[in-house]
């Protein structure tokens, strides 16, 4: 069901659920009122930013409106949890809190982790949904590696195990870009420091060893590809030991310094298209979509580089991940994208799961022999990458003066 669908949805379940009074029958019903709560509140919210941007009016109240909901949400459903603690609804209760409170505001989200380890849950089936929310945004919690760690120990479903086993993975391997960029910019940690429910940032830092932190993400989707191979994700279309090994392959083959692998597909129109015949130029590789925000964002700039660097052997490509192609063709027809794209049919299309992609937008800067010089160089970064590789070209094949 489309998120707008849902929404729709959920703000009829409320009202009918205040009408007939079923809110307090079962602790289910309750957390299908507290849901629809927060679904409506969330399409609430949507509409009056939208009206605050196009006014150009403020929207700092509006965001502490909506703060103040969520935070009434989320402490009702860690309420509905502790009535109920028998009752199959805390678990979902819980679930609810980490993927709509995130990693923050407060510290609903870290009590709800430590309820999950304090009850067993990570004993329960049915962990697959919520997983990636654990994974890719509590990294700075100590709770979340546990649980991900138990789930994969101790679940008796395969599946769940083998979804933990995968984002355990992606956890360590986010943790240790983390710490890399941190030690590089310092500067950065006061963004973390808010989350005063996780590890303090500087702890975290200055503890972790991310060259550790790469082997055992490596180790883990390894395990992926030999025990649990034939099971999907709930939202992929392809089987976790294609994904993780695709995911291996970028870690071994996808790194500053190597050769880029060829690509070999179709563009929008249906005719071949390889990466090999780019070669001789500056490239700027992106995986994208149309579905994906950041990646739109960039085509203002996308288009400006090809202007700017239209005389110079420069181009872009992109393996555009969209699950119509008629949506990347619309966008070529409007001139929103001016180069040339394979379509891959959606972020499980055979490109991007071969490369092992799992974040968007994914960018590759390569140099005129295709080796791989720059990766996920953005803005003013990405223009001084390519005017530097240009220039490095240009230089060594210059005539002696």
């Amino acid at each position: 069901m489309r998120e707008r669908e849902w929404i729709s949805l959920a703000a009829l379940i409320l009202a009918l659920i205040a009408r007939l009074g079923w809110a307090d029958e079962t602790p289910g019903a309750s957390l299908k009122a507290i849901e629809a709560k927060q679904a409506a509140e969330r399409e609430r919210f949507g509409r009056e930013l939208q009206q605050l941007q196009k006014a150009g009016a403020p929207q700092q109240a509006a965001f502490d409106r909506y703060l103040r909901e969520l935070g009434k949400n989320v402490e009702d459903a860690l309420a509905l949890a502790r009535a109920h603690p028998d009752d199959s609804s805390a678990f979902d209760a819980l679930k609810f809190v980490i993927r709509t409170n995130r990693a923050g505001p407060g510290d609903a989200t870290a009590r709800a982790l430590r309820m999950m380890l304090d009850r067993g849950d990570d004993r329960r089936p049915g962990q697959g949904d919520y997983l990636a929310t654990v994974a890719l945004t509590l990294f700075q919690y100590p709770d979340a590696e546990t649980l991900l760690r138990r789930i994969l120990d101790r679940n008796p479903n395969r599946d769940d195990r083998a979804a933990a086993c995968y984002w355990l993975a992606q956890h360590l391997s986010l943790q240790a870009r983390v710490v890399r960029a941190l030690r590089e910019r310092p500067e950065d940690q006061k963004a973390y420091e808010r989350y005063t429910a996780a590890a303090p940032i500087s702890q975290f830092v200055r503890e972790k060893d991310p060259e550790a932190l790469e082997k055992a993400s490596e180790a883990l989707l390894e395990r992926v590809a030999r025990e649990f191979a034939n099971v999907r994700l709930f939202d992929r279309h392809r089987p976790m030991g294609e994904i993780a090994r695709g995911e291996l392959f970028a870690l071994r083959n996808l790194t500053i310094g190597k050769t880029a692998p060829e690509i070999d597909g179709r563009d929008h129109e249906g005719r071949p298209f390889r990466l090999s015949e780019t070669r001789g130029k500056v490239v700027v590789l992106t995986f994208c979509g149309n579905w994906c925000g950041a990646c739109v964002a960039m085509y203002p700039q996308e288009r400006a580089l090809l202007e700017k660097y239209k005389d110079r052997p420069f181009t872009i490509v992109s393996v555009d991940t969209d699950d119509d192609v008629e949506t990347l063709r619309k966008s070529i027809a409007l001139k929103q994208i001016t180069w040339r794209c394979w379509w891959d049919g959606g972020v499980d299309g055979p490109i991007t799961t071969g490369w092992g992609i799992v974040g968007f937008p994914s960018i590759f800067v390569l140099d005129r022999q295709g080796v791989i010089r720059y990766k996920d160089v953005r803005g003013d970064d990405l223009d001084r990458a390519i005017a530097s590789l240009l220039d490095e070209r240009e230089s060594a094949t210059a005539p002696p003066r």
